[in-house]
């Protein structure tokens, strides 16, 4: 099917998305930090390329051009990792102090590794690193409001915790469990992150 006749509107959002964030970030930050606006780049293109694997076509190319998104993510994810060291350093609190913080997302990584990642076949190396580098981003997110304890921060860890909810539940709607209003959830948590 051509991909132009078989329209579906997640399509628009999900490739929509990361350009109006960057339109917007760009219009109306004051201090640009290149590593967020590389991030958004990242995603975008990682965005732009994973909607070719939404439509039939040949499983060598579905599963190729699934790497190359997820490649894209992956350095998305590495910059907005830099972008939080630039902004908030390294937290100097006791590592006692940043259990709990840190906690949920090693459970997330966890029933990451145990349930989704073993579906993943032979994509496991990279969902792996993928699912590593997000749950990184999100612990960074949580222990970095030590540094600046302010509603942007609060906004920040919101953001991450939607995201990694988001691409948690595609990759589980994706290689486990199919179900019939799975975009809703994913577009939904997507769009709040």
């Amino acid at each position: 099917k051509d991909i132009l006749i078989d329209f579906h509107w997640h399509i628009v959002i999900k490739a929509s998305l990361m350009p109006l964030l960057l339109l917007e970030y760009l219009t109306y930050e004051i201090d640009v930090n290149s590593a967020v606006v590389w991030g958004l780049i990242f995603g975008c293109l990682g965005d732009t390329i994973l909607l070719i694997t939404d439509h039939p076509t040949k499983h060598h190319q579905l599963k190729f051009c699934f790497k190359i998104g997820l490649l894209f993510f992956l350095l998305g994810h590495i910059a907005y990792c830099f972008a939080f060291y630039y902004e908030y350093g390294i937290p100097k609190e006791p590592i006692t102090t940043m259990i709990l913080p840190i906690l949920p997302w090693v459970l997330v990584f966890i029933f990451a590794m145990m349930v989704i990642i073993p579906a993943t076949k032979e994509l496991k190396t990279y969902t792996s690193l993928y699912a590593m580098v997000i749950i990184f981003m999100g612990m960074y997110a949580s222990v970095s409001i030590f540094a600046v304890c302010s509603k942007a921060q609060y906004l920040l860890l919101g953001g991450a915790l939607s995201f990694v909810t988001s691409d948690i539940s595609l990759a589980y709607f994706r290689f486990i469990k199919h179900k019939q209003y799975e975009i809703f959830w994913q577009i939904g948590t997507y769009l709040l992150g």
